[in-house]
């Protein structure tokens, strides 16, 4: 069984590639029982939530993406969600791969975004908001990015030195961005609004 890990899910899955077989996917349709959720006490921490999301095709291999939720996370240093996703081969139910969850959920979210934005977003959208400073803004950033020419992109997080270390980091790559403190002024202003947040 193949281990692909969450640096080799964010070196070989681009967001054009993944965009397409989105808009592709949302298309042809697939078996998606309705998920599981546990709600999960955890003395040592804060509470958290477990879903269970199974999905396939006919003649197809099956998914069963297991994403953990714990919001106090960060105090521990890790993100608010992890999880794996396991690959079966769908004539033999087979063991194929076992994919780095958190990776995949932050990308195919992000390209989700994007493409959701493609069919809802006047042409010519340029500024794009992202409200929340977590691990999923910079890849809307990235996503939203390869759709559309993203002239100016806005921050606004409920921490504003997070908003700001995330507009100078996305600087960093060659974006233009500012961090903004009022939501409102924010949307306002923005063609485009994408939330980065569990709130």
């Amino acid at each position: 069984m193949q281990v692909i890990s969450a640096h080799e899910i964010d070196v070989l899955l681009d967001y054009p590639s993944l965009i397409a077989a989105l808009r592709d996917a949302f298309v042809a349709g697939c078996d998606a029982p309705r998920r599981h959720r546990h709600d999960i006490a955890n003395a040592g921490g804060s509470d958290g939530v477990m879903l269970l999301k199974p999905a396939w095709r006919a003649a197809g291999p099956i998914a069963v993406k297991i994403v953990n939720i714990f919001p106090g996370n960060a105090s521990f240093g890790l993100p608010s969600t992890l999880g794996a996703l396991m690959l079966f081969d769908g004539r033999t139910g087979a063991p194929i791969a076992t994919l780095d969850g958190s990776a995949l959920t932050v990308r195919r979210t992000a390209a989700a975004s994007a493409l959701a934005a493609d069919y809802l977003a006047r042409k010519g959208a340029a500024i794009l908001l992202v409200a929340g400073t977590g691990q999923l803004a910079p890849a809307l950033v990235q996503a939203h990015a390869t759709m559309r020419p993203i002239r100016e992109v806005r921050i606004w997080g409920r921490t504003p030195d997070k908003a700001a270390a995330l507009a100078r980091a996305l600087n960093d790559e060659g974006f233009a961005a500012t961090a903004v403190t009022e939501l409102e002024t924010g949307v306002r202003s923005a063609d485009i609004v994408s939330c980065a947040t569990l709130a």
